[in-house]
C-alpha cells in the first residue's frame, strides 16, 4: 500500500509465521482433546479465521502507518477513533457469543481471584507509562 517493497528476509518470517500458525491450529485440532476430526471444521473453524485475522492485521497496520505518514493523522485522533471502533466490535462479538450469555448470566467477574485483579492493575498501560517516565 506504501509502495514499499519488502525484503526476501520480510516476506520469508511471513511465510514462516503463516506456516506456524496453521500447523499450531492443525496440531491443536487433531490433538485428544479436540472434539471434531472432521478436516471441514479444522479449515473453516481454525485455519480461515487466523488467515483471515492476519490480512486484517496486516491491512489494519498498513493504513495506520500510511495516516500517520502520508495525511499526517494525528496519532492521538487515530488512537480514539481504533478504540471507539474495537469497543464496538467487541461489544457486539460479546453480545452475539455463548461468552456473552454466560457474563450476563453470572456477571463480568465471576470467577475472578485476587491474582488475576493483580495481573490486570498490573498491566494497566497508565502504569506502563509511568513506569516508562520514571526510567528516563
Amino acid at each position: 500500500m506504501s509502495r514499499q517493497k519488502q525484503s526476501i528476509q520480510q516476506i520469508g518470517a511471513l511465510l514462516l509465521l503463516i506456516v506456524a500458525a496453521v500447523l499450531l491450529i492443525v496440531g491443536e485440532c487433531s490433538s485428544k482433546g479436540s472434539r471434531s476430526s472432521d478436516p471441514d471444521q479444522i479449515l473453516f473453524f481454525g485455519i480461515v479465521p487466523v488467515l483471515v485475522a492476519s490480512v486484517l492485521s496486516g491491512l489494519a497496520s498498513a493504513l495506520c502507518q500510511w495516516a500517520s505518514q502520508v495525511k499526517k493523522h494525528l496519532l492521538y485522533l487515530m488512537t480514539v477513533e481504533m478504540s471507539i471502533v474495537g469497543s464496538f466490535c467487541l461489544l457486539t462479538s460479546v453480545t452475539m457469543s455463548p461468552d456473552g450469555e454466560a457474563i450476563r448470566h453470572h456477571g463480568f467477574f465471576c470467577c475472578w481471584t485476587p491474582l488475576t485483579m493483580v495481573v490486570v492493575i498490573h498491566n494497566n498501560p497508565s502504569s506502563t507509562r509511568r513506569s516508562m517516565l520514571l526510567a528516563k
